[in-house]
């Protein structure tokens, strides 16, 4: 006598209903993405940052990032207070026209925090031994 042996529709159907089970609804409280501010009274930190000079844009668009960022929820106030306090020197070297180390410590505040570098239309720029940008 001969093993049984199973039909491909037979194995089609169990495979099938096998991944079926394993779309089940989820039930979460999450906040749904709807794009509205989830802390849309948050106090967003002042700084005196001197527009018309390139780090005076780097740190505007920065801070408003993170003013954003702490908005929508996306950041804690807490984390947004230390990026705040971290961004302080990087505002006083560009108040004083230090536009390379204002830059400068603007992106190393980006990094630790995971916010993305602009590569190509930053200042900072690396310079060959002859000394040309």
């Amino acid at each position: 006598m001969s093993p049984l042996r199973p039909t491909p529709l037979f194995v089609t159907l169990a495979v099938t209903l096998a991944l079926g089970a394993c779309n089940t609804l989820e039930t979460s409280n999450a906040p749904s993405p709807s794009g509205e501010p989830v802390n849309p009274g948050a106090r967003v930190a002042a700084l005196d940052i001197p527009m018309g000079q390139p780090c005076g844009a780097e740190l505007s668009s920065y801070k408003a990032v993170m003013d954003n960022d702490l908005r929508m929820g996306h950041v804690n106030k807490p984390v947004y207070d230390r990026v705040i306090n971290e961004l302080r020197p990087a505002v006083a070297a560009c108040q004083a026209a230090r536009n390379y180390e204002a830059i400068a410590l603007v992106n190393a505040t980006k990094r630790r925090y995971g916010y993305p570098v602009s590569q190509g239309d930053s200042v900072v720029r690396s310079r060959d031994p002859a000394g040309r940008s």
